[in-house]
């Protein structure tokens, strides 16, 4: 039953995604609103994990200390200020452990401000198979021709323990 809702919430977020494939320049907007942005595209990186385990249910997955992330995130802007910044939101999915023969999606929606000098700032939920947790994220953005690489650093707060993750990327 799980398998079958991750493959759907997989499928209903690669199909959302697909459909809206519109690419903006940065700071094109629309009235000075634009609910797409280029800030969407693949994203990479490892997760430190205080406990060298991940327990779901009653079921304990022997990890060590470090998994890999690969995944996703698309992003849609929710107001431009233009003089301080814009506040955004960013749908991030994300596999884990694939590199130790396991799997641990997870997804995670953030609230976050980004400045004029591309410093990123955000909050959110963290949802995994291991549970509903909190999410504080920093970063930056390096812009790259038309491209943007990101560099996060974030914190999540889970029953599991505490996790930090270093993502980069290649967005669009």
């Amino acid at each position: 039953m799980k398998l079958v809702l991750i493959q759907s919430i997989v499928l209903v977020f690669l199909v959302s995604n697909i459909s809206q494939a519109q690419i903006f320049p940065r700071n094109h907007y629309n009235n000075g609103f634009d609910f797409f942005s280029k800030n969407s595209g693949f994203r990479i990186g490892g997760t430190y994990l205080d406990k060298d385990k991940i327990t779901i249910g009653e079921t304990e997955y022997k990890t060590g200390h470090f998994i890999m992330q690969f995944g996703y995130q698309k992003e849609h802007l929710i107001s431009n200020t233009n003089e301080k910044g814009e506040f955004y939101f960013a749908n991030i999915l994300l596999f884990g452990g694939l590199e130790k023969n396991l799997f641990f999606p997870s997804w995670t929606g953030l609230i976050g401000l980004r400045t004029n000098s591309n410093f990123q700032f955000g909050i959110g939920p963290n949802v995994s198979l291991a549970g509903v947790s909190l999410t504080l994220s920093a970063g930056k953005n390096f812009e790259w021709g038309n491209a943007n690489v990101p560099l996060d650093l974030a914190v999540i707060f889970s029953k599991n323990g505490l996790r930090i993750s270093l993502l980069t990327g290649l967005l669009f």
